[in-house]
């Protein structure tokens, strides 16, 4: 009887360990889901050098206030090929078009939404974990007031700007045919954090004016009733940035 009863409880005891270690490695802990209403961001899958952890299941919401598209940028991946996975939808949720599945260690692909929100979601399985990524994500945005609108290359007049940044404004007033673009303050990085004016409503119109540095720009006349600003920034040094009014005429 004794024999049989510590036979039984190391049965029991295998058991249990069996069990609990496939629940271990199945299991996915979801993460709370982080939004950002920000109109750039630069984020990361975790902690910096360290690996990321197993059986994670891990949301970002992007969803700029008033953005008419986002755009996102991996600046740093490396994942476990096949296994640990970045998916990217089209939308709010993971009801939406995935716009790309990606793992491994070559860098994706910049990735744009028709929209104004993309999520990000990272899924790892319980084994081999790697560095992770890091991902900047810029916004698209319509201006459309009919007459008058000042707006900035951000949020906070007292605060720098995000590197890694590619944002555009389309200015496109109802019933406009002409469009002044005029700099109240200007500060960036020179010759290498960008402010370039089209006269159009995308990058393949003319090129009204090419801007960086400290010094104010020129007001800048569209000919007709559009026009594009793009602002571009690298990976240094950023500035207090810029703010400027547009003045349509129909």
């Amino acid at each position: 009887m004794k024999y049989l009863a510590s036979l039984l409880f190391v049965v029991v005891v295998v058991f249990c360990c069996c069990t609990f270690m496939v629940q271990a490695q199945t299991r996915r802990d979801t993460c709370a889901t982080i939004k950002s209403t920000s109109s750039t961001l630069t984020f990361s899958d975790h902690y910096f050098f360290a690996n990321y952890d197993n059986n994670r299941d891990c949301y970002w919401l992007l969803q700029p206030t008033n953005a008419a598209q986002v755009r996102l940028m991996f600046t740093a991946f490396a994942t476990e090929k096949g296994a640990d996975l970045v998916t990217i939808y089209n939308g709010a949720d993971t009801t939406a078009k995935i716009l790309g599945v990606f793992s491994g260690n070559a860098l994706p692909p910049s990735v744009v939404s028709t929209g104004g929100a993309m999520l990000v979601r990272f899924t790892t399985n319980a084994k081999n974990r790697d560095l992770g990524w890091t991902a900047t994500y810029s916004t698209s945005f319509i201006l459309t007031t009919d007459t008058v609108t000042t707006f900035s290359d951000h949020e906070g007049s007292f605060e720098e700007y995000d590197n890694n940044v590619d944002n555009y404004w389309l200015i496109k007033p109802t019933g406009s045919k002409q469009i002044r673009l005029t700099f109240s303050s200007f500060s960036t990085e020179g010759d290498y954090d960008i402010v370039t004016i089209y006269n159009g409503a995308d990058t393949t119109a003319q090129i009204l004016g090419v801007f960086s540095g400290n010094a104010l720009p020129p007001s800048v006349v569209s000919t007709g009733g559009t026009m594009l600003v793009r602002f571009t920034t690298d990976g240094y040094n950023p500035d207090l940035g810029w703010t400027a009014t547009y003045f349509s005429s129909s």
